[in-house]
């Protein structure tokens, strides 16, 4: 490569040189025409070769330009009959061996194109100028230049020419060998490959081997934990009051009741104790399993109550040092427990205790909030400045409904990202009153149908019922 740009380097400067160089022996022959043009070809030229800008493009337009300049200076001595015509050849050997085999075919069709032109012009003599007298001394001197300064060009180029050849050669003999190096470094790669491919297959079919093994035993493990839990599912819903048992306590009902997993946290309770009627709406902080045992738990304690304290309040009291003392849960961080609803309803009259519980009584013209403690049951976190146990006591008739809601619901999102909220509840619940319990599941299905995101993020249950 460096061969080649001091190849194009010399050549354009040998150029300029014969440029210059003719005019001092065009003028003493009596060459005046020649030696203008030679003398604007000197300037111009000079400047294309000087300026500093984009070398491939200076050599191409210098070239283009060589072109010119030998067509215009056969043009002022009469044609093809100018002995400046043999250094047309400079352009096309210089054009080939600077830029390859394809741009150099153009300028020889450029020459050929030029030649042709000048032979037409002079044909039809359109040319304005005189042929040269080639008797005369002057014209045999100025061609016997020409011919040395064409010869000089050829000289120059041949050289370069062998100097370019040889550093091909070169090059290529070194590429030749560097791939006869870089041939062997891959045969000895292509070796290592190859036994490390063989490594690696023994190693896979092994680590296959492991791993159907493993899936097998996982696939079996998961059928057993997924038929476990299927069968939980069913035991956490015959822990449930059935249609049968609900329809005993209340004249209508609607219980939403869907756990986010295939078992949950959620668990509703309905007995009688003595005239008394409890209805229980359990809330456990953990889905899945850990909820569902929880519940269990409390619904179990539930059914072994040989006698019903006298407030709700007292009741979720007991719950709570219950779960506490039998489960270990007095550790500084505990947060597992529930929220509870519980409802005592004697006739008309009903007493309500909630544990973070969320309950309503929807009565003719309005919806009562029903007020709750804002502690839960079996944690050691709650605020020493919470809200204890309460009790609240409220009077019913027998088309009020009393609404019993986890907050499963009221903490959903919606399909804008939203969460629903209490206010939304009381909204769908406010016509529950002297209602009925297809129209209240109408309500529910309608309102989830088209605002509930698809991905439960809770267990949700929400009791509807009035009293016989």
């Amino acid at each position: 490569m460096e061969n080649k740009n001091n190849f194009l380097t010399s050549k354009l400067n040998l150029i300029m040189f014969l440029l210059v160089g003719f005019i001092p022996i065009d003028i003493p022959l009596g060459l005046y025409n020649e030696a203008k043009l030679l003398a604007i070809h000197s300037v111009v030229y000079g400047l294309l070769l000087y300026i500093p800008y984009n070398k491939g493009v200076k050599n191409y337009v210098l070239h283009v330009y060589s072109l010119f300049m030998v067509f215009s200076l056969c043009f002022v001595q009469g044609g093809v009959s100018s002995p400046i015509i043999y250094f047309f050849l400079s352009p096309i050997m210089s054009s080939y061996l600077s830029f390859g085999g394809r741009v150099g075919k153009r300028f020889a069709y450029a020459v050929l194109g030029c030649i042709t032109l000048l032979f037409v012009l002079g044909l039809f003599d359109l040319i304005p100028f005189s042929n040269l007298d080639d008797a005369s001394s002057n014209i045999q001197i100025f061609t016997y230049a020409i011919i040395v300064g064409v010869g000089v060009d050829v000289i120059i180029t041949i050289i370069n020419y062998d100097s370019l050849r040889n550093e091909a050669e070169t090059i290529v003999r070194e590429k030749q060998n560097e791939i006869l190096q870089q041939e062997e470094e891959l045969k000895q790669q292509q070796e290592e490959i190859i036994a490390t491919q063989e490594q690696m297959i023994i190693d896979e079919k092994r680590e296959k081997e492991q791993y159907e093994s493993d899936k097998i035993k996982a696939e079996n493990s998961l059928e057993a934990i997924k038929t476990s839990i299927e069968y939980a599912s069913k035991i956490q819903l015959n822990t449930l009051p059935s249609d049968k048992v609900l329809k005993d306590y209340f004249a209508e009902y609607y219980i939403y009741f869907k756990p986010k997993d295939t078992v949950g946290g959620d668990y509703y309770y309905v007995n009688s104790f003595r005239g008394t009627t409890v209805v229980v709406l359990i809330d456990c902080f953990n889905q899945g399993m850990t909820g569902m045992l929880l519940g269990s738990v409390i619904t179990s304690y539930l059914d072994t109550l040989q006698s019903l304290p006298d407030r709700p309040s007292e009741l979720i009291y007991e719950l709570h040092q219950y779960i506490r003392e039998n489960f270990n849960y007095y550790s500084s961080i505990n947060n597992k427990g529930s929220n509870l609803s519980i409802v005592y309803v004697e006739d008309n009259h009903i007493v309500y205790s909630g544990a973070n519980g969320i309950g309503y009584i929807v009565k003719n013209e309005e919806v009562v909030r029903l007020q709750s403690s804002d502690r839960s049951v079996g944690v050691t976190n709650n605020d020493p400045n919470s809200i204890p146990y309460m009790d609240k006591e409220y009077e019913i008739n027998s088309d009020d409904v009393i609404v019993l809601s986890t907050d499963g619901f009221v903490n959903h999102t919606t399909k804008e990202g939203k969460v629903i909220g209490r206010e939304v509840l009381e909204e769908i619940v406010k016509d529950f009153y002297q209602g009925y319990k297809h129209t209240w599941k109408e309500s529910f299905d309608e309102y989830i149908s088209e605002y509930f995101k698809k991905e439960q993020e809770d267990d949700i249950t929400v009791m509807c019922f009035n009293l016989t």
